[in-house]
């Protein structure tokens, strides 16, 4: 991680929707909240630029991780759309990264749940 100072609490929020434990649209508040104005953000994607936040590969994407998100969804502890917004952040953010034995399965099946196959109308 750099040396710039992240913010404890945002961290762990990060963290957290990493786990699929918070919901996107309360890590979008966290990091308005916290870069305040000069977050440039397009109401109508629901996605949020965390690089501003921490912008450094700081948290570890594992299989466990996929797996996690996926029962989730089968759980219908989430949904579709979610799955793929929490696919998409991962792959957008700098925060997040994959790397190890399992680098080669996380990245595919993270680049596979971003694809919105099933776009609402």
């Amino acid at each position: 991680m750099s040396t710039r100072h992240v913010n404890p609490d945002i961290l762990t929020a990060i963290e957290r929707f990493a786990r699929c434990e918070l919901p996107l649209a309360d890590l979008c508040r966290m990091v308005k909240d916290e870069v305040g104005p000069a977050l440039r953000h397009n109401e109508k994607l629901p996605l949020v630029n965390v690089n501003s936040v921490c912008p450094e590969p700081t948290i570890r994407i594992t299989r466990w991780h996929v797996e996690n998100a996926l029962a989730k969804r089968r759980e219908n502890k989430i949904s579709e759309k979610d799955l793929v917004n929490w696919a998409t952040m991962l792959m957008i953010n700098d925060a997040f990264f994959w790397e190890g034995e399992d680098a080669e399965t996380v990245g595919e099946w993270v680049e596979r749940l971003s694809l919105d196959l099933m776009p609402e109308d």
